[in-house]
């Protein structure tokens, strides 16, 4: 029950407003700007900017050892996994986010330009 009064804490408050409004500019950034490079940069960063703020709130809840041994591979394989199945557009900037790895979009859905040209 400890961890229900944690939400009352400032410090994770903080923390959580902090990530909600990051969350919001990255959207933004990802929707105005077309430079597929800047994209790139900004996916990668964002990732390491969230893997930050996940152990943080895990260490600022005191989440025990043996759960974060858990949490920190699976958080590592859904980066990676999210990474490799987004795509952008270098014709019109779209960023395009394969939902299986089993679907392979060959064609940006917006302009129709073949992904590697």
């Amino acid at each position: 029950m400890e961890n229900s009064q944690n939400l009352s804490d400032p410090l994770i408050l903080t923390v959580m407003l902090v990530c909600v409004a990051v969350i919001v500019g990255l959207t933004i950034a990802f929707r105005i700007n077309k430079d597929v490079q800047f994209k790139k940069r900004l996916l990668v960063m964002s990732y390491a900017f969230a893997a930050v703020a996940l152990l943080i709130l895990l260490a600022l809840f005191r989440v025990q050892t043996t759960v974060i041994a858990i949490i920190i591979p699976a958080t590592v394989l859904v980066f990676f996994l999210q990474f490799k199945m987004t795509k952008f557009c270098e014709k019109c900037g779209r960023t395009v986010i394969q939902r299986t790895p089993f679907d392979r979009f060959e064609h940006c859905p917006k302009c129709g330009t073949k992904y590697g040209e």
